[in-house]
């Protein structure tokens, strides 16, 4: 397409998936699903959940953090202070955090390094499966002793 052209009924724009017709039905689908009732308030429900579990099982540990996200984003930094940007997240305890994150792995998780992510298919099964993974996990690195 020209975007140029005088033809006003033309659209340019370049993408990854666009031409692509399983990613359009995938994203046609998707939003869907997303517009029937009650699809918001389960997944800022889990969010709200994940983030309550989370915040307890850390104090359990005698660890501080900062919870952060929004809705069905959910995201923690070990630390006592604030976390308002970048540049307050590098004075967080990055290493607990990796550590963690393999820890977590080995319990079948992939957390992606403090984040979560829900999606419609997560449950009560999926926040417990979770959260004990989290509890095994931090159990583990206190036995070995934790990162500074």
């Amino acid at each position: 397409l020209d975007p140029a052209s005088p033809d006003g009924s033309r659209v340019f724009s370049l993408g990854s998936f666009h031409g692509n017709a399983v990613s359009a039905a995938a994203g046609v689908a998707t939003l869907s699903e997303l517009g029937k009732p009650g699809v918001y308030d389960h997944l800022n429900d889990y969010g709200e959940r994940l983030r309550m579990g989370l915040a307890a099982l850390f104090a359990r540990y005698d660890l501080e953090a900062e919870m952060s996200g929004a809705g069905s984003i959910v995201e923690f930094f070990f630390t006592g202070k604030p976390v308002t940007d970048y540049r307050s997240t590098l004075k967080t305890n990055i290493a607990l955090k990796t550590a963690l994150g393999t820890a977590l792995r080995r319990h079948g998780l992939f957390a992606g390094g403090g984040r979560f992510g829900s999606s419609t298919a997560h449950g009560d099964k999926e926040l417990q499966l979770t959260l004990d993974a989290v509890d095994a996990s931090l159990g583990q690195i206190r036995d070995e002793g934790w990162p500074a």
